[in-house]
C-alpha cells in the first residue's frame, strides 16, 4: 500500500476550547489511485491533506509512505520527502509573482540542488505538457486562472513525484477551465501517478476512482465513485 493512516487524530486549541479537526481517521491509498475526498467546510478534509503531505503533524495515529513511518522523523527528512516524493497543486495556484513561468516551474528542482542547464530543460518540457510552452517569459499577472493552475501543474510534475495532492484545484476556476484541469488530472493519473484530490463539488469528486466524505472531522463514508 502506497499510502497508510491509522486512527491518526488532529485538534487545535481556540482559547480556552479544544478543537478536534481530524478524529480518529483510518484508510489507505494504493499507487495509482485518483483518491477524492469531499466535505463541507470544515470537515477537516484540508488538514487531512496537510498530514498527507507533511505540512502538519498529527497529535495521534501512525502514518506510513511506502511502508517508511513518517511520524517521528526529522524535520530534514520530512522536507526530503516533501521535495522528492510529493507534488502540490493549490486552489489560489501559490506562484511566486516576480517570477516567470519558466522560474516558477524551476523553484522545486532549485531546492534539488539540480544544475540550471537540467532545470530549464525539464521545466520547460513540463510546461509545454500542460499546453504553455509559448508563455514561459510571462509572468503570473499575464495569465488568465486557468493557465496560472496549469503552470502549477507543471511545477508539481517537475520533479517527477510519485504522489500529487490537489486541494481545490478547480475551485478559482469557470467551469469550463475546471473541467480542463481536471481532464489533466485524469491523464496524469492514466499514466501511473497517484492524486489526491480535495474538492466540495460533487460532479468534480465522481470523477475519481474512489470518494471518501468526511464529516466534523470523521470519515463517514468510503466506496467506489458514482
Amino acid at each position: 500500500m502506497l499510502i497508510d493512516l491509522k486512527h491518526i487524530s488532529k485538534s487545535y486549541q481556540m482559547g480556552s476550547e479544544t478543537l478536534k479537526v481530524l478524529d480518529d481517521i483510518t484508510f489507505n491509498v494504493a499507487s495509482g489511485e485518483f483518491l477524492t475526498i469531499t466535505g463541507q467546510s470544515g470537515s477537516g478534509k484540508s488538514t487531512l491533506l496537510n498530514i498527507i503531505g507533511c505540512l502538519d503533524l498529527p497529535d495521534e495515529g501512525d502514518y506510513y509512505l511506502s511502508g517508511e513511518k513518517l511520524l517521528g522523523i526529522s524535520d530534514n527528512k520530512l522536507a526530503a520527502v516533501r521535495n522528492q516524493q510529493l507534488g502540490f497543486i493549490f486552489q489560489q495556484f501559490n506562484l511566486l509573482t516576480n517570477l516567470t513561468v519558466l522560474e516558477n516551474v524551476e523553484l522545486p528542482l532549485i531546492y534539488r540542488g539540480i544544475k540550471k542547464s537540467e532545470r530549464i530543460e525539464k521545466a520547460r518540457h513540463f510546461i509545454e505538457r500542460v499546453g504553455l510552452g509559448d508563455k514561459v517569459k510571462h509572468l503570473p499577472n499575464q495569465l488568465s486562472g486557468g493557465q496560472q493552475q496549469r503552470v502549477a501543474i507543471a511545477r508539481a510534475l517537475v520533479g517527477s513525484p510519485s504522489i500529487l495532492l490537489a486541494d481545490e484545484p478547480t475551485g478559482s476556476l469557470d467551469s469550463k477551465n475546471g473541467w480542463e484541469v481536471l481532464k489533466m488530472l485524469q491523464n496524469i493519473n492514466q499514466e501511473g501517478r497517484t492524486i489526491i484530490m480535495i474538492t466540495h463539488d460533487k460532479e468534480i469528486a465522481d470523477e475519481g476512482s474512489r470518494t471518501l466524505k468526511m464529516q466534523d472531522g470523521k470519515l463517514i463514508q468510503e466506496g467506489s465513485a458514482c
